[in-house]
């Protein structure tokens, strides 16, 4: 018989996101460097074998246990969570929608938290690892970039006013670009490749659908100031 036990260091500037299980609502993961130690069951005995994992997987007995640990661990509040079958990138040119749509995300679960001390509320959804790392994450309830939900019919709303950056190591370049004023428009339209502002999401089914809207509609009645733009690694 063995025991064993994780052991793992959160640095500083990293924010710790726990992974939310599309197929079981009880499971959440984290990514994050880890050592599993296998112990004899003799106390004090040394370790048996150490074996290294970058992806921890914890089983809850409900739902209100996954959800107190995810809010836990991301400092913040779950306040609602949502299945979708696909994540789209819509492509804006010249004032109109081109038909061209990259898939974002797949089977995902879109989350959203609440910030206590400020009351703002974050959109979250997983990357499929096809188009990129991290989470495409955005505020519902910004003053100053405030998004636009638009029911399309069927399980599909539509997304417009985001500006998610489709690599983040591009941020800090791409802000200073969009800082030059001097023969800005070539550059601006350049920028704005690098920038996913707007996207379709396709819930599971339809009553999901319409409970985002109802969500987003209730949070935006309150807009935040002052909101950063979110950015996390994951």
């Amino acid at each position: 018989m063995l025991t064993t036990h994780f052991s793992f260091k959160v640095p500083d500037d990293v924010e710790l996101i726990p992974y939310s299980s599309y197929f079981n609502p009880c499971k959440v993961s984290i990514t994050i460097p880890a050592a599993i130690i296998f112990h004899g069951i003799a106390y004090d005995s040394p370790p048996l074998r150490v074996t290294h994992s970058a992806w921890i997987n914890y089983v809850f007995e409900t739902e209100d246990d996954a959800k107190s640990f995810q809010n836990q661990l991301f400092g913040r509040t779950l306040i609602a969570s949502y299945k979708t079958e696909k994540t789209v990138r819509v492509h804006e040119g010249m004032g109109k929608v081109i038909a061209f749509q990259e898939q974002m995300c797949a089977m995902e679960t879109l989350r959203l938290w609440e910030e206590e001390s400020s009351g703002a509320v974050l959109g979250m959804i997983h990357f499929s690892a096809q188009f990129r790392g991290g989470y495409m994450l955005f505020y519902l309830n910004s003053k100053e970039r405030p998004i636009r939900v638009r029911d399309e019919g069927g399980k599909v709303v539509k997304i417009k006013g985001l500006r998610v950056p489709l690599d983040s190591s591009e941020r800090a370049k791409v802000e200073r670009s969009l800082s030059l004023n001097e023969k800005g428009d070539k550059r601006r339209a350049s920028d704005a490749k690098k920038w996913i502002s707007g996207a379709k999401i396709e819930f599971a089914s339809e009553s999901e659908k319409l409970e985002f809207i109802d969500k987003v509609e209730q949070v935006q009645r309150r807009s935040v100031e002052g909101l950063q733009e979110p950015n996390f690694s994951a």
